[in-house]
């Protein structure tokens, strides 16, 4: 991660193409507004204020976007004045992506609308020794940060991944033992004594478990299911002495995934648009109706139910809320002229397909005759 504050855009496009050349295409380029006093002293640079660093970033990213893409640039602005700026197209990789790190609502919409990859930082305020920054990373702070990205999301069909720096990884079966090593390595029995403390409870190990080839870590912070959690809620980052960098990404898409099959299953299902519909389907995908003990296994046979299913029925969403694995839909359900009611379904995604679908209905009730050969009871 390259500080833009301290670069020339010009010249650092020509160097990236180099780059490219000798990488054979290879490469990201990750760019922030910098955040260590440090930095700036040893170049000699006055540090501006936050709000124009970041300023300054979005103007320096937009002009290597076009230098990197092969235009001629012309920009100028009091913080930069180029004429018929170029570099040469870096031949050997179609699109260089361009990674930037940083938090806020301006520099992350920006980002949004101009980076390939954004990489959330977690960084609050500055601590005292002028390099460590207080953590602000729990899911309601990325929440929040992943909207502001969203509100910039580009219109050209590039999907934009996010990435976060996960500091430290310690795969354990023992989440206290973990924490107390890592503890020891920052400063003792207090430390030791902070980190245990702070280990998740039952509800992350339950989270854990459902995690892909995740058994249970003690760390820094955890991507499930598309989500950053904080692990171990310490004062500041720890030292560059036990960071061990672990890059992870994932795609705006990948974290709706099963929002996005959910709603698109229940307007297809009102449109009859059966192929759109099995589309959304996997080929094993299960069926539940939990208040008439019925369950219906595979695509066809679903499709049969509901394609079978008599009356003039339709459905009307109403609420959907869900993330990359699972998806919950509140509708509106009518059957010609009777009264509308509520029901709610749950889904369960993998691979871009739903693989289960869970319905509840206002009141349980006996199934209706003549779709026993497609169900079996339980």
């Amino acid at each position: 991660m390259l500080n833009a504050c301290l670069h020339n855009p010009v010249m650092l496009a020509r160097e990236v193409v180099t780059l490219v050349q000798l990488s054979g295409g290879r490469m990201e380029l990750g760019l922030g507004a910098g955040h260590t006093p440090g930095e700036f002293a040893a170049c000699g640079v006055p540090m501006e204020p936050a709000r124009e660093r970041k300023a300054r970033l979005a103007e320096f990213v937009e002009i290597m976007r076009a230098l990197l893409d092969g235009r001629t640039v012309e920009h100028h602005s009091d913080r930069y004045d180029l004429h018929g700026a170029a570099t040469a197209s870096p031949a050997a990789q179609e699109r260089l992506p361009i990674l930037v790190g940083g938090s806020g609502e301006r520099l992350l919409t920006h980002a949004g609308s101009h980076a390939d990859i954004i990489g959330f930082t977690g960084l609050g305020r500055r601590l005292a020794d002028g390099h460590h920054h207080a953590v602000r990373f729990g899911t309601d702070v990325l929440d929040g940060e992943t909207a502001f990205v969203r509100a910039g999301r580009r219109s050209d069909g590039i999907e934009t991944e996010l990435n976060v720096l996960v500091q430290v990884v310690d795969v354990t079966d023992d989440r206290v033992r973990a924490a107390a090593r890592l503890g020891s390595r920052r400063g003792g029995a207090d430390a030791q004594r902070r980190h245990a403390d702070s280990v998740p409870g039952t509800r992350h190990r339950r989270r854990d478990r459902r995690s892909a080839g995740c058994r249970s870590c003690a760390l820094g912070y955890h991507l499930l299911r598309g989500q950053v959690c904080r692990a171990l809620r310490t004062g500041h980052r720890p030292p560059p002495l036990v960071l061990t960098p672990q890059r992870v990404g994932v795609t705006l898409r990948q974290m709706n995934e099963a929002k996005e099959l959910a709603a698109a299953f229940v307007e297809q299902l009102d449109r009859r648009d059966w192929d759109a519909w099995t589309a959304l389907l996997a080929t094993d995908v299960v069926y539940e109706i939990p208040q008439t003990h019925e369950r219906i296994r595979g695509r066809e046979r679903y499709l049969q139910f509901n394609q079978e299913y008599p009356g003039d029925w339709h459905l009307e969403t109403q609420v959907v809320v869900g993330d990359d694995h699972d998806a919950a839909v509140l509708f509106r359900w009518t059957v010609g002229d009777d009264e509308p009611a509520l029901a709610i379904a749950f889904f369960e995604a993998s691979d871009g397909r739903i693989v289960k679908v869970t319905d509840f209905w206002p009141e349980p009730y006996d199934p209706p005759p003549g779709r026993e050969h497609l169900v079996e009871r339980w």
